[in-house]
C-alpha cells in the first residue's frame, strides 16, 4: 500500500510497529486518517493464558516489550477515521456478550470512532489476503464505494486461482458501507 499511495501515509513497520508509537499516532489530535490498515497477526482464544481478549500482534522486540494491541487498548482510543482494515486472522472474532453481540477487534475500532471496519472471521492465508486488501484499496481509490471495492477485490482474488470462498470470503465489512 505504501508503494501505491506513496508519501501520503504514515507507516509503522519493524521496530516502529510498537504499541506505544501506534497509540500515540492514533490518539493525537493532529492526526486524522481516512483509512487505518493493520497488516499483522490477529488472534482470539478464550483459553489462552494471560490474554482473555482479542488482540493484534505488533513488534515483540526488544524482549519485554508489550507487543499486543488488545481490544481494551483500542476501546480507550478516540479516533476519527472512515475505515479501519484489520488484515489479520480472526479480527472479527470475540466473546459474545448478552445484549451486545460479539465483542471483537472490529467492534472495538467501531466503538473508538471508526465508521466502518474490514475484518476477518477466520484464520486467513497470507498471499490471497494481501491480494484482496491491495485490490480493495486500489478499487476504493477509484470508486469511493466500499461495497463495490470489496466486490471487485473478491473477483480479482477468485480470478487469480483462489476461487474457494475460504480465500476471499473471510473478510467482511461492518458499519457504514459507503
Amino acid at each position: 500500500l505504501s508503494n501505491f499511495y506513496g508519501p501520503k501515509i504514515d507507516k509503522l513497520s519493524s521496530m516502529r510497529a510498537n504499541k506505544a508509537d501506534l497509540l500515540n499516532l492514533l490518539s493525537s489530535d493532529q492526526n486524522t486518517y481516512q483509512w487505518v490498515v493493520f497488516a499483522t497477526h490477529g488472534f482470539f482464544d478464550k483459553n489462552l493464558s494471560g490474554l482473555r481478549e482479542p488482540f493484534l500482534a505488533l513488534t515483540m522486540v526488544p524482549p519485554g516489550t508489550d507487543g499486543f494491541l488488545k481490544m481494551s487498548d483500542v476501546m480507550s482510543l478516540r479516533i476519527n477515521t472512515d475505515l479501519v482494515a484489520l488484515t489479520a486472522c480472526q479480527s472479527g472474532l470475540g466473546k459474545e456478550l448478552s445484549g451486545e453481540g460479539i465483542m471483537s477487534m472490529g467492534r472495538a475500532f467501531q466503538y473508538s470512532g471508526a465508521r466502518s471496519v474490514l475484518m476477518s472471521l477466520w484464520s486467513v492465508v497470507e498471499k490471497p489476503s494481501v491480494m484482496l486488501v491491495e485490490s480493495f484499496f486500489k478499487n476504493l481509490k477509484k470508486t469511493k464505494n466500499k461495497s463495490e471495492a470489496l466486490k471487485l477485490a473478491r473477483q480479482e482474488v477468485r480470478s487469480s486461482g483462489y476461487d474457494h470462498p475460504f480465500f476471499w470470503a473471510s473478510f467482511i465489512p461492518v458499519g457504514e458501507k459507503d
